[in-house]
C-alpha cells in the first residue's frame, strides 16, 4: 500500500515520467508556461541591471562558460550606463532540438526578438546558454563605428587589439570602460577582456575614442577581425559632467620621434589648485595609422607648477613601422574623501 502511494504521489508531481535533467518529447502547455515564465525572470534580471538575480533563471556559470557569462555581465553594465531595458513581452517561439539536447526560444521584447536555449535541471526549466545582449544598433543612445588598426602578438603576453571607435551620431560620451571578446565557430564565447586604460573621458561627435584591448587568447586560438566583438559602457554625456575635468594641462614635448627605449615629458598644470593628471601615448605610423596605445599611471601636479617623468617605449611588437610618439595629457580635479 505505502509503495503504491509513493508511486501515485511520483505520477502526479511527473506526469511524463522524466528524469530531473531530461527533455520531454514535445512541449505540452505547461511546459510553455514554465519556460515563459523563466524567460521573463531573467529578463527581468536583466532590466534590474542585476546579473545575479538574471543567473537564478541559468544553470551555473560553469555550465555556461566563464567566458560567456563574463561577456554577458559587460552586456548588461553597458545597458545600465546606456539607460536601456529589454522589456520583456513573451516566448514567441520554442521548439526541441533533439541533438543539441535544449530548447531553442525566440523571445520578443522591446528591443527585437533575443534567441535562448533551455533544458531541465533538477526538474527546473533553467537558461543554458548566456544570450548575446548587444544593444541594437537602432536603439542604442549613440552611434560608433569600430576601426581596427593594427593586431598582434606579444612576444610574452596576450594577443593585442588596437583601433579606434568614431563618434558617428549626434551626442557626445562619457566613457566609463570598453571591452572586447573574440567569437568561435559556434558563437561562443572564447575569450573576453576589459581595455585597461581610457585613452579620452570624453568623446564629441565626429571624434574618435583610441583604444587598446589586450585579449589573454587560448593557447591555439587564432585571431579573426570578424569574430571580434566590441562591448562599449558609455554615457551620454550630460550638463556638468566635464565640471570634474581638468582644463589647463599641458605636455611638452608632445611628438617624439621614432621609438625610443624611454623618454621624459613634462607635464605643466596652469590651473590654480592641484590636480591629478596621466599620460596617454600614441604610437603611430608614418602615414598616421595607430599602432599602439598605452598610458602612465596617475600622479598629482601642483597649482601653477609641473612634473617631469620617465615613460617607458613601446613594446618592440608594437613598434615595427613605427614613426613617431604622440603624447596627450588628461586629469581630474581631485574629489574629497567621504
Amino acid at each position: 500500500m505505502l509503495l503504491g502511494a509513493l508511486a501515485l504521489l511520483v505520477s502526479a508531481c511527473n506526469p511524463f515520467g522524466l528524469g530531473p535533467d531530461e527533455l520531454p518529447s514535445s512541449l505540452s502547455d505547461g511546459d510553455r508556461s514554465r519556460i515563459n515564465e523563466v524567460v521573463g525572470n531573467f529578463f527581468a534580471g536583466v532590466d534590474a541591471y542585476n546579473p545575479q538575480l538574471a543567473g537564478d533563471s541559468m544553470v551555473t556559470p560553469g555550465e555556461i562558460g566563464i567566458e560567456d557569462f563574463s561577456r554577458m555581465v559587460l552586456q548588461i553594465g553597458a545597458l545600465q550606463s546606456a539607460e536601456l531595458q529589454y522589456g520583456y513581452r513573451v516566448v514567441e517561439a520554442a521548439s526541441i532540438d533533439e541533438a543539441a539536447g535544449v530548447v531553442r526560444a525566440s523571445a520578443a521584447t522591446g528591443l527585437g526578438n533575443v534567441r535562448l536555449e533551455l533544458a531541465r535541471r533538477g526538474g527546473q526549466w533553467r537558461v543554458v546558454r548566456a544570450p548575446d545582449l548587444t544593444m541594437p544598433v537602432d536603439q542604442a543612445p549613440y552611434r560608433f563605428e569600430t576601426h581596427i588598426t593594427n593586431t598582434f602578438q606579444q612576444a610574452t603576453g596576450p594577443f593585442t587589439v588596437v583601433g579606434e571607435l568614431e563618434n558617428v551620431g549626434d551626442s557626445p560620451w562619457l566613457v566609463i570602460s570598453l571591452a572586447g571578446y573574440l567569437e568561435g565557430p559556434d558563437g561562443r564565447t572564447l575569450r573576453v577582456d576589459q581595455s585597461g586604460l581610457i585613452t579620452r573621458p570624453f568623446v564629441s561627435p565626429g571624434e574618435p575614442l583610441p583604444f587598446r584591448i589586450d585579449l589573454a587568447l587560448p593557447e591555439g586560438t587564432e585571431f579573426s577581425e570578424d569574430a571580434f566583438r566590441i562591448v562599449p559602457n558609455f554615457r551620454l554625456e550630460r550638463g556638468a559632467d566635464r565640471e570634474i575635468l581638468a582644463t589647463g594641462l599641458t605636455v611638452d614635448p608632445a611628438v617624439i620621434e621614432g621609438t625610443p627605449d624611454a623618454f621624459s615629458v613634462t607635464v605643466s598644470n596652469g590651473e590654480d589648485a592641484l590636480r591629478a593628471a596621466r599620460l596617454i601615448a600614441y604610437v603611430v605610423a608614418e602615414d598616421g595609422r595607430l599602432l599602439y596605445v598605452y598610458q602612465s599611471g596617475d600622479f598629482n601636479v601642483a597649482a601653477e607648477g609641473s612634473i617631469t617623468t620617465d615613460v617607458p617605449g613601446p613594446p618592440p611588437e608594437a613598434a615595427t613601422d613605427a614613426s613617431q610618439i604622440r603624447i596627450e595629457t588628461w586629469g581630474v580635479v581631485p574629489q574629497p574623501s567621504g
